[in-house]
């Protein structure tokens, strides 16, 4: 079993390279966790979590509004999107 674990491991890093941070479709997420980074807030979801976007990358602000322009902390990051609070 772990020799196919480490099989998998090959083929993936052959495919994507040694950058296993990227996504399903090869492409590295442009935000990591702890990431301090200056956004301005496009719209609310139905939470009322700010959402802004870096190079098209969704990230959930607990606390912002629209409009707003705030200094976030990347708290945790998904495949997807990452989440983010106010500092």
């Amino acid at each position: 079993m772990q020799f196919l674990q480490s099989l998998k491991r090959l083929v993936l890093c052959d495919k994507y390279g040694d950058d296993m941070d990227k996504d399903k479709f090869g492409a590295p997420k442009p935000v990591e966790a702890k990431d301090i980074l200056e956004v301005t807030i496009e719209s609310e979801n139905e939470k009322g979590e700010g959402i802004a976007r870096v190079e098209n990358f969704i990230i959930f602000v607990k606390g912002a509004e629209t409009g707003e322009r705030c200094r976030i902390k990347i708290i945790d990051v998904k495949r997807t999107y990452a989440i983010a609070k106010k500092i």
